[in-house]
């Protein structure tokens, strides 16, 4: 039969075997969840940038409608200039109108 020595040494590989078959198993496993953590991973991430394209488009959105309302801001401030300044003329006329007047009705006395 098998000598001591054989028997033992046997023993020894099969229980090295069973340990990496165990070691690569486990392996397999964390291989696997890894693999699935990463696929959530990506999916997140795909579906993050999404949300910010979207995020960036509502920027751009926002962005546009302040410009064009500053645009229109300041078309409405040149034209309110424009009316303060024809008032002003019309009261410089008013008034000197009126003091003419007065001195005329003086002067009639």
């Amino acid at each position: 039969g098998q000598s001591i020595e054989t028997v033992n040494m046997n023993n020894a590989l099969r229980r090295t075997i069973e340990k990496l078959q165990h070691d690569l198993s486990q392996h397999v496993r964390r291989e696997a969840d890894s693999s699935k953590k990463l696929d959530k991973i990506t999916t997140e991430r795909s579906a993050l940038q999404e949300e910010l394209r979207k995020v960036q488009e509502e920027v751009r959105r926002l962005q546009s409608a302040k410009d064009g309302v500053e645009s229109e801001s300041a078309v409405t401030e040149k034209e309110a200039m424009s009316l303060r300044l024809q008032l002003d003329r019309l009261k410089g006329d008013f008034d000197a109108t009126t003091k003419q007047k007065q001195v005329a009705e003086v002067g009639v006395m």
